[in-house]
């Protein structure tokens, strides 16, 4: 009887985390995941991420799936400014469901809007008229190899 009464007690004392830290810690493991057995992720804002599937085949490409349009494939370079995502893609990229030079993507995740562009003037016209930052670009490729390093994205939020 006092083992149960002990057992009942302990149990009860036993994960008095607070919720926030809880939710930092699922966030980190988001941002140290780089990837599976045949795959290879980069972590953009949570549940953004640009992934590519089977990396040993040379024609495999990056690509992000998003929420409320279709995806972006051929994914070249990306960066994230506070809340907002901006893709580059090339090389004969799917856009809009027909095959693009290029397309531009920008994600404002508190806003929750997901546009794309077919043509870089719209693009720098869609960000100027609203008011988001310019992108400095990273290639893809170069942010993956860093993670495989141990090094992080540089966008982690705080």
């Amino acid at each position: 009887m006092i083992f149960m009464l002990s057992f009942t007690l302990l149990c009860g004392c036993g994960n008095n985390t607070k919720s926030s830290d809880k939710n930092e810690k699922r966030q980190e493991g988001f941002y140290n995941i780089k990837g599976g057995w045949d795959w290879i992720s980069v972590p953009l804002l949570k549940p953004y991420e640009v992934k590519k599937i089977d990396p040993e085949i040379e024609s495999s490409q990056w690509a992000v799936t998003f929420e409320r349009i279709p995806g972006a494939t051929n994914v070249k370079s990306v960066t994230v400014d506070d809340s907002i995502i901006y893709l580059l893609c090339g090389d004969s990229t799917l856009f809009d469901y027909q095959y693009v030079k290029a397309a531009w993507f920008v994600i404002d995740t508190k806003k929750q809007i997901e546009k794309g562009f077919a043509n870089e003037l719209e693009f720098r016209k869609y960000l100027q008229e609203n008011k988001y930052p310019t992108p400095n670009w990273n290639n893809i490729d170069s942010l993956s190899e860093a993670l495989s390093e141990g090094n992080q994205v540089p966008w982690i939020p705080k």
